[in-house]
């Protein structure tokens, strides 16, 4: 009887003992995945060419170094800034990028040894911008980062209202019709020449 349940017994250890090390060599689970960085500049592409001028409001961030930090300061009809313990600042005429590393020279140059990080944000522009009024779904006044032109506004705009005249669209520029803009005709691509590139001030008029 004994002879019998010894190799059993055996049998049993053997099995016991393949199913833990099975269960030791078994990987982990991976830990989830982190989720993916918010890209913080995704916001500020459409900024990369725009040129900052008076009444723009911009932030200024330096990293490690918060003390020099500007929050949402517009900039002066001078042009200039003030940065805490720097001073006056030019920005107006610059590009985000170009301010960047001007501001980022004149740290390393005066006050800290490194050259530090820093980011330019534009909040707000208020020194380049047109208008669309009248039958349009989203009218206002829009800021003008990058070139575009009358049809790229109106497309920006949201589309027509449903009695909207698309084909007598009047560009005023300094007060008086500059020029009369048929949105049907340029869908065609006829009359190129009248989809014109927009200036600080224009104002669209779509007639309802």
């Amino acid at each position: 009887m004994r002879s019998g349940i010894l190799p059993a017994l055996m049998a049993i250890a053997v099995l016991t003992a393949g199913c833990a090390a099975a269960q030791k060599s078994k990987p982990a689970p991976a830990p989830p995945a982190a989720p993916a960085a918010q890209d913080t500049n995704k916001d500020q592409e459409d900024f990369q060419d725009f040129v900052l001028g008076a009444e723009d409001v911009i932030t200024i961030t330096v990293y490690d170094l918060r003390q020099f930090d500007v929050v949402k300061q517009q900039i002066r009809p001078d042009g200039f800034i003030a940065m805490p313990l720097v001073g006056e600042v030019k920005a107006a005429g610059k590009h985000p990028r170009d301010l960047e590393a001007e501001i980022s020279k004149i740290l390393a140059d005066k006050y800290v040894r490194t050259v530090p990080r820093v980011t330019v944000r534009v909040d707000e522009v208020n020194s380049r911008y047109f208008s669309i009024n009248g039958g349009v779904l989203k009218p206002g006044r829009f800021p003008l980062l990058v070139p575009t032109t009358i049809m790229q506004a109106l497309v920006n705009a949201g589309g027509f209202k449903e009695f909207a005249n698309t084909k007598s669209i009047n560009l005023l520029r300094d007060g008086k019709v500059f020029v009369t803009f048929n949105f049907n005709d340029a869908l065609k691509g006829k009359h190129p020449e009248k989809n014109v590139q927009l200036k600080h001030g224009d104002i669209i008029v779509v007639k309802e």
